[in-house]
């Protein structure tokens, strides 16, 4: 009961996420450039257009890799200011097949520079996932999370009913704007 109470909560504080999301749904790469050239001297370190790269590991009961899987600039994404210390990712359109109509998702600033709060509002299961992102280096965000029970259930049931669980590991490049080319060589993808 908790647990239902602790979700409508935040569904209810993300309420200002989801109608800022609506807004910038049709922003393009070109309208992003202009507002990161615009207010580019009071840019927050996370603001930017970013290459986007994951790894999916599937894992047994036991906690034993299973099985994994790479891919290197999956997709491309804008994040930008939308609230004091909120920072919207917005589809830019040049996200991966599956992706914009099936999330909205922030980051908020934390009392570490280099650390943010990534919240992804997964619809079709809904689902909440939340877990801390850090930036190093001004130009490398990663965080990780293990997939709901959810989204296993819709999307990967032939992997729950054998016990595997799926865990998502995202490193994100800066692409613009880039101060160096340091994040190019710190990718292990």
């Amino acid at each position: 009961m908790h647990l239902k109470k602790a979700i409508v909560i935040v569904l209810i504080l993300s309420v200002p996420v989801l109608v800022a999301a609506q807004k910038y749904k049709a922003i393009n790469r070109i309208k992003v450039i202009e507002y990161l050239n615009k207010y580019e001297d009071t840019l927050n370190p996370i603001e930017g257009i970013w290459s986007l790269s994951v790894v999916s590991t599937l894992y047994d009961r036991e906690g034993n890799e299973v099985k994994q899987i790479a891919e290197k600039n999956k997709s491309t994404w804008a994040v930008i200011n939308i609230e004091e210390d909120k920072f919207l990712v917005i589809d830019i359109g040049e996200s991966a097949e599956n992706c914009p109509e099936d999330f909205v998702a922030y980051f908020e600033s934390t009392s570490d520079n280099d650390t943010y709060n990534y919240r992804c509002l997964f619809k079709k299961p809904d689902w909440l996932a939340n877990t801390d992102a850090t930036l190093s280096e001004g130009s490398v965000l990663e965080y990780d999370y293990f997939v709901s029970k959810k989204y296993m259930k819709k999307h990967q049931n032939y992997f729950l009913k054998r016990g595997l669980w799926l865990h998502w590991s995202f490193v994100w490049i800066k692409k613009y704007p880039q101060e160096d080319n340091i994040a190019s060589s710190i990718i292990k993808l």
